[in-house]
């Protein structure tokens, strides 16, 4: 792992303005990976959540604000290249 995820507590996990479903399970799926590292983990999007996917396990959890700064911040972009 990363020394920053291996010596932080609290992670926030940013995702694009224009959220896709790729983006979101992306980014649920690490907030689950870090979860089990025992990690306090935010998911933060501000923009609209699209309801068809409220299917997907912990789409509650999904925030639209910090609460604080003093943490490690990932940003889920899915957009820059394709996974093969």
């Amino acid at each position: 792992y990363s020394c920053e995820v291996v010596t932080t507590s609290k992670i926030f996990i940013f995702l694009p303005l224009d959220l896709t479903a790729d983006a979101l399970g992306s980014g649920l799926a690490l907030r689950q990976f870090l979860l089990k590292l025992q990690k306090q983990v935010s998911l933060i999007s501000s923009g609209e959540l699209p309801q068809h996917l409220s299917f997907l396990p912990n789409f509650k959890e999904l925030e639209h604000e910090l609460v604080s700064s003093n943490s490690l911040i990932v940003n889920v972009d899915t957009s820059v290249k394709k996974l093969e």
